[in-house]
């Protein structure tokens, strides 16, 4: 289950707390496969939490307690993403060196870019199994 639904221009993840009548929602991104992915690595996190509150169906809990750890669980998931998101940027701007000109400077362009992910594309449409030193693919593979 995705647990992800657009509100307006923004999406929501929207969740039940298991044997309540309550549901866990935080507002994610405007960009939908940001918004599934930062939504996966919350559901990776929180899993056995939840599984924890179904299983504790006859026990009393404390609602602002399971928030809190909720809230917990999705600045972790929120962290791993962006440095994720860092690390894939880095790797893509040391793979795929493009210069532009910038106010009348030539600078090598992040890996966040659209131009670099454009390259980038079109050469993971081939499965590369070694580069080379001037990072041409050797031997490849059609994925």
């Amino acid at each position: 289950m995705s647990y992800v639904y657009k509100n307006g221009n923004k999406y929501l993840y929207k969740k039940r707390i298991p044997n309540s009548k309550h549901f866990y929602s935080f507002t994610l991104s405007t960009n939908k496969k940001k918004s599934e992915k930062i939504a996966h690595y919350f559901n990776l996190l929180s899993r056995n939490f939840f599984i924890l509150l179904r299983d504790l169906k006859m026990e009393k809990w404390d609602y602002d307690e399971v928030i809190r750890v909720l809230d917990n669980y999705k600045e972790k998931a929120l962290i791993e993403y962006s440095n994720l998101e860092k690390t894939r940027h880095i790797s893509l701007s040391k793979l795929f060196l493009i210069t532009k000109e910038i106010f009348g400077k030539k600078e090598f362009l992040s890996g966040a870019q659209p131009e670099v992910i454009d390259k980038a594309l079109e050469a993971y449409e081939w499965l590369a199994l070694s580069y080379a030193d001037d990072k041409k693919p050797i031997i490849v593979r059609r994925v």
